[in-house]
């Protein structure tokens, strides 16, 4: 993956029917320790390493 040069802004919209969502994902940055970028980050890598480990754990 190519580095980023510059830092770059996204939105992210959590509309009425996404709140619980929010709300996890805030309590998982809190359990992580880390800011909202650093969770997201952790989810996409454990993401990555599962589906690349998903055929060895089904047998």
């Amino acid at each position: 993956m190519p580095a980023i040069s510059e830092p770059t802004n996204i939105n992210l919209y959590f509309g009425h029917r996404n709140q619980v969502t929010l709300e996890k994902f805030d309590h998982l940055s809190d359990h992580l320790r880390r800011s909202r970028t650093g969770t997201l980050d952790f989810l996409i890598t454990h993401y990555e390493w599962f589906e690349k480990h998903k055929k060895e754990m089904i047998g």
